[in-house]
């Protein structure tokens, strides 16, 4: 919590921990986990944001970037676990 005399620190320290944790994760693996447990046939919608984590991990790509209205598509993507920023 950040909650005391020093909530700017805390929130600092908290960051620092899940940036951390975050290093040791194998995103691949967590990606391939996710998929098995993915409806079979995907609606279109989520094989699309599937098929983008995969493309963007075989090609090393920085990030991903997704044109959404509303936020589903990008939430979609985020829910694959990339190891980059969507």
């Amino acid at each position: 919590t950040a909650a005391g005399n020093f909530p700017v620190k805390a929130v600092t320290v908290m960051g620092k921990i899940c940036c951390e944790a975050e290093s040791y994760l194998d995103y691949y693996s967590l990606f391939k986990d996710i998929i098995k447990f993915s409806p079979a046939p995907m609606p279109p919608l989520e094989s699309l944001a599937s098929t983008a984590v995969r493309t963007a991990h075989k090609v090393n790509a920085d990030m991903i970037i997704v044109i959404t209205k509303e936020g589903a598509t990008a939430r979609l993507v985020a829910k694959y676990r990339p190891a980059i920023p969507v």
